[in-house]
This record gives structure tokens, C-alpha cells and sequence, in this order.
């Protein structure tokens, strides 16, 4: 039991901060917008008053349909996506773990220009 304990202390040491990642990404997301006129959303899901132990891996869950997801927090995971479709709630809401969860986006040229107007919101 002590060696799990172990693992899972250096598990944690070692993952990605996905903050940063985020902003980083985001940045970059945001530049490649506007150069090729591509709409930008970005997709705040989030599970109000749930603790991390009964739905462990949310990030998990939304990895199945998305490519950029970011956990930033343990009930807060942010996606990114090109497809107003990939933003709507209902399309968010209808994977299997995640009914119940908020969900909340902004959208590029609309609720913000910069990353710096995001992180604002």
C-alpha cells in the first residue's frame, strides 16, 4: 500500500500543468483564427458542488470526442473547438458521464479578441 501511495504522489508531481498549457495553446489557437478565418470556441464544462470521487476523469470522458481538453481544475475542464456544434451544451451534455455538468463557451470576435480579454471572463 505504501508503494501505491508512492506512485500516486509522483503521478501527480509529474502531470502536465494544464493551466498554462491551456493559455499557451489558446494563444496559438487564437492567432491561427484569425489568419485563416476559422471560428474559435472555447468550452468551460464544469460540475458544480461534485466532488473529484464520483466522476473521477471528466478530461477522460470528453477526450473521447474532443482533441483539445484541458483539466485545469478537478471539476473544471476547458475544450477548445473550431465547430459551433462541438460547443453546444446538448452535444457536451449527450456523452455518457457528463449529464448534469454546466457548460459554458466564449467565442472569438464575440466574448473575446486576445487572450488576454479571455482570461478576463
Amino acid at each position: 500500500m505504501h508503494n501505491l501511495n508512492i506512485i500516486e504522489e509522483q503521478k501527480v508531481l509529474l502531470m502536465p500543468n494544464y493551466a498554462e498549457l491551456f493559455k499557451k495553446d489558446l494563444e496559438t489557437e487564437i492567432r491561427q483564427a484569425r489568419e485563416y478565418g476559422l471560428e474559435l470556441y472555447v468550452v468551460r464544462i464544469s460540475r458544480p458542488g461534485r466532488h473529484s470521487f464520483s466522476h473521477p476523469d471528466m478530461a477522460a470522458k470528453l477526450k473521447v470526442r474532443f482533441k483539445k481538453v484541458y483539466p485545469v481544475a478537478y471539476n473544471t475542464v476547458y475544450v477548445i473547438v473550431n465547430r459551433k456544434e462541438d460547443a453546444e451544451k446538448d452535444s457536451i451534455s449527450e456523452l455518457p458521464g457528463l449529464d448534469g455538468v454546466s457548460v459554458d463557451t466564449a467565442v472569438l470576435g464575440k466574448d473575446f479578441s486576445t487572450l488576454e480579454d479571455f482570461l478576463e471572463l
